[in-house]
């Protein structure tokens, strides 16, 4: 008879060219939590692409495609691309929809993690230290923008004695711009309320103190190399002309007197928080730094070789009506720069009604240089706008902003 191997060929059916590419996509976030609607994610593998939809309930797929053979092994290479829907909760406040980056993979099971296109951070609001019996509502009202990015939240929070604590999310995609503003007020039983100025945070922990504490107490921290340094002088001043306050005091650090330190001043206003500071600091090899004349609000201030002066600008609108002057909101762009130095800081302010303020701060070096500029767009309620083009110089620490 014929043999039979001449019309039959033996094949390996677990060969390459019988393998299917398979591929496990699991979405790794919490749906409702994070007010995502679903992942749509799609694969390439050659020419051949497919999608599928991840969301609660269903958050894991798997697709396959035809096996690539090449010099007799499957191909593993597969492009991968997904977008984040996200609810129509917060559409006002953030994109609808984000899309990552294509990449590659060679495994067989893959977690898509929508935390690498943004991050969402719960901000502790913390009121307890308020006596209540003397306010008691106290509110605060967090602001947080990115414009580049589509981003604009703006939530108001109560507290009282049955409520001292609360919690904001902040959604932010670029972690160079995540700083938030908290402005407090706190409604007084006699009605004298109280409102502090709008102070930039970025700070996961806010604390709501007691409006009237006795002192401002600002503390010092040496972060030098001691190898390096030989003393470190921080000459420091509270200035409050309306109640007749300028403390003043000098602390001085060295490599047997390294702790952290604290600056006390009498606080009548708490309004009023700014705390001046200059700092020099003297090397081993007889070398010195000056430190330009700064500023901080802040509750702590970190003293390093290579710091820099610190300057704060707060923003404030022009108190008039927005309403009846047809102004939806102002838009303020600020930049500081010393190409001599290679400095350049730029920030850009929405100011939406009267009570808004910005915090604009920048580190600079010669204090023959330390001018900033900003422009001023107005959008109007009929969808018109102002303004934008002329940039203007200043060097106040209030920027009071004035529209014709």
């Amino acid at each position: 008879g014929i043999p039979l191997d001449r019309f039959i060929t033996s094949v390996d059916i677990g060969g390459a060219w019988f393998r299917r590419r398979r591929l496990r996509l699991t979405a790794n976030t919490e749906f409702k939590e994070e007010g995502v609607t679903m992942i749509i994610a799609h694969v390439r593998y050659g020419n051949d692409e497919k999608s599928v939809r991840l969301k609660d309930g269903e958050n894991d797929a798997t697709i396959e495609f035809v096996s690539i053979v090449e010099d007799g092994h499957m191909r593993r290479e597969a492009e991968v691309r997904y977008e984040v829907i996200f609810n129509d909760d917060a559409a006002e406040e953030r994109p609808a929809t984000l899309a990552s980056e294509p990449f590659i993979v060679t495994a067989d099971e893959i977690a898509i993690s929508p935390s690498e296109l943004y991050k969402q951070v719960p901000i502790e609001l913390d009121a307890t230290s308020v006596p209540f019996e003397d306010y008691p509502v106290v509110e605060a009202h967090v602001h947080f923008r990115d414009e580049a990015n589509g981003l604009r939240q703006r939530e108001s929070f109560r507290f009282d004695a049955e409520t001292p604590k609360q919690t904001f999310k902040l959604f932010y995609i670029d972690p160079e711009t995540r700083s938030f503003d908290v402005r407090i007020v706190y409604r007084a039983k006699d009605n004298q309320d109280l409102e502090l100025p709008m102070s930039r945070r970025v700070d996961e922990l806010i604390t709501i103190e007691n409006p009237f504490p006795d002192s401002r107490k600002l503390q010092v921290v040496p972060a030098v190399n001691w190898n390096d340094v030989s003393m470190v002088f921080v000459d420091l001043t509270y200035s409050d002309p309306d109640n007749d306050i300028n403390d003043t005091a000098s602390l001085t650090f060295s490599p047997d007197e390294k702790k952290p330190q604290v600056f006390e001043a009498n606080l009548k206003d708490p309004m009023k928080r700014a705390v001046s500071y200059k700092v020099t600091i003297l090397f081993n090899d007889g070398g010195m730094t000056e430190v330009p004349s700064s500023v901080t609000f802040e509750n702590r201030i970190m003293i390093r070789a290579d710091m820099k002066g610190h300057k704060v600008v707060t923003v404030v609108p022009p108190q008039i009506d927005f309403k009846k002057e047809k102004i939806d909101k102002l838009e303020v762009e600020i930049e500081y720069q010393d190409g001599m130095m290679g400095l350049s800081f730029a920030d850009k302010f929405t100011l939406d009604d009267p009570d808004d303020r910005g915090l604009f701060e920048y580190d600079y070096v010669d204090a023959q240089r330390d001018d900033y500029r900003y422009r001023v767009t107005e959008r109007l309620t009929n969808g018109a706008k102002r303004g934008g083009r002329e940039w203007i110089d200043a060097d106040d620490d209030i920027l009071t902003i004035d529209i014709d």
